[in-house]
Order: structure tokens, then C-alpha cells, then sequence
């Protein structure tokens, strides 16, 4: 038994000089590589502002996946836009346009009047007067936009001395109503003061 622990103590103190060895020979060690620090020579490091290029050539771009989704939804939201524009383009151009417009004939230049306003400007149109004939009469008149409780009869006597224009009202203006029945409000008439 006393050799056992004989044995054990020679093992322990031949661990703790090599223990002794190895710090030596870090302190060593240390000492030759602050040696080799000493001997850096400053004046032949690269300038910083080549070391600072370096670094900046080597940015990475980093997207990310949020970015890319967002891109990914724009894109197909544009192009279901692009397709379908047939669908609800003619909708919004018809909302665009004025309900009063009426359609333009070759050459004709129409003003239509503002709600505060009696009569437009003078201007001049054609109509076909006769359903047998294709010849297109010039007729010279001004617009009027209807108001509240407005009638044929009541546009006739505001307007005319008699009532022999009533029948070419009716006829241009596409009415087949009796005189006493009122018309809606702010609706366009043309109302002829002269024919060609």
C-alpha cells in the first residue's frame, strides 16, 4: 500500500513540474512576441484611407423578405389593373363626363349653360325636321337649362310671342309631351330663335 500512494504522489508532482514547464515557457513566449511588436515599422502601414476602400468595396445588399413580398404584391396588383382596365375604365370616363353633354354633330360648336344662367350663347345646329327627308335644316338658337315647375307652355310664353315654334321644339328637342306637363329640372332645350 505504501508504494501505491508513493506512486501517486510521483505522478502528481511530475504533473505539477510539467505544469511549471508550460508557464515558463508561455512567459517565454509572450516575451518574444512583444520582442516582434517592437520591431513594426509605422511609416510602411498603408495609408486609412485604403484600408477604409477595402472595406467599403465589399458591401453586401441585404434584402429583405418583407421588402420583396411587398414588391411581389405591387406587381401583380398593377398588372390585374392593366387587364381588367376595359372593365372599369369606361366607367370612371363615363362618371367624368357631364350627364348635360349632349353629342356633337360635324361642326358644331354647343355651349351649355350653368344652372344660374337663363340662355346660353347663340349657336347654331342642324336637324333633320322631316322623317321622309335626309336634308339637315340650320337652325340658330341658344340653350336653355330647364328650372323647378318649368312646362312647354310656360317656356313658350317666357320666351316667344306665339306659340309657332312649339311644334319645332317638340321636333328637336325629341318631346312627346303635352304643353301643361312639367318638365324635369335642368334639362337642356334648344330653343330656335331663327331658321335657315
Amino acid at each position: 500500500m505504501g508504494k501505491s500512494k508513493e506512486d501517486q504522489a510521483y505522478l502528481l508532482r511530475e504533473q505539477m513540474n510539467a505544469i511549471k514547464n508550460n508557464e515558463k515557457s508561455f512567459a517565454t513566449e509572450e516575451q518574444e512576441d512583444v520582442h516582434d511588436q517592437e520591431d513594426i515599422d509605422v511609416l510602411n502601414l498603408p495609408p486609412r484611407s485604403e484600408v477604409h476602400d477595402e472595406k467599403s468595396s465589399r458591401v453586401k445588399w441585404k434584402v429583405s423578405y418583407a421588402l420583396i413580398r411587398l414588391f411581389a404584391i405591387l406587381f401583380i396588383i398593377i398588372v390585374v389593373l392593366i387587364l381588367t382596365f376595359n372593365y372599369w375604365g369606361s366607367y370612371f370616363i363615363q362618371l367624368n363626363s357631364s350627364p348635360d353633354a349632349e353629342a356633337n354633330q360635324v361642326g358644331e360648336t354647343v355651349q351649355i349653360i350653368s344652372r344660374g344662367d337663363q340662355l346660353s350663347d347663340e349657336v347654331t345646329r342642324r336637324f333633320q325636321l322631316n322623317d321622309d327627308d335626309d336634308q339637315q335644316t340650320e337652325i340658330i338658337g341658344r340653350y336653355y337649362q330647364t328650372q323647378v315647375n318649368d312646362s312647354l307652355q310656360s317656356i313658350i310664353e317666357m320666351f316667344y310671342e306665339n306659340d309657332q315654334y312649339l311644334p319645332l321644339i317638340k321636333r328637336i328637342n325629341n318631346l312627346y309631351i303635352s304643353t301643361d306637363e312639367l318638365l324635369d329640372e335642368n334639362r337642356s332645350l334648344f330653343l330656335p330663335s331663327r331658321v335657315d
